[in-house]
């Protein structure tokens, strides 16, 4: 059960969202996977996004490893105030993808960014240990 909050700690720490721009027509967040940087790293692979309407204009690789970025680029536009995209999250080391630990996501929400991260409990316990708010290390 700690080992899980661990992850959770490390996961707050190492993704970020370090800038958010506005074009004109466009929304922009930049996603940093800065697992590479800490005692566990971390492989996201992208499983979806939403909405399917047109509103992502640029989302990225289909997966980012440790030390890999990408920019989520949303439209201006009716219908796009709610958009994002999905990852499921690996350690580097389950080259098989058969080990899931949770979900990331990177999403927008009523002209603000955020990143999201679930991580899955052990035997219906959950602990959870520490809060980075300030995506700092």
């Amino acid at each position: 059960m700690l080992k899980i909050a661990g992850i959770f700690a490390s996961l707050l720490c190492f993704f970020t969202l370090p800038a958010i721009s506005q074009a004109d027509d466009t929304y922009s967040s930049k996603f940093i996977n800065q697992s590479d940087k800490g005692s566990q790293q971390y492989t996201l692979v992208k499983t979806r996004f939403w909405p399917d309407s047109g509103c992502i204009m640029q989302s990225g690789p289909e997966v980012l490893q440790p030390g890999d970025s990408t920019e989520l680029v949303i439209a201006k536009k009716q219908g796009c105030d709610q958009a994002g995209i999905g990852y499921s999250l690996y350690k580097v080391s389950d080259t098989k993808k058969e080990q899931l630990l949770g979900y990331v996501s990177h999403r927008f929400r009523d002209g603000s960014f955020s990143l999201q991260v679930s991580v899955f409990c052990k035997n219906k316990h959950c602990v959870f240990k520490d809060l980075n708010p300030q995506q700092s290390d």
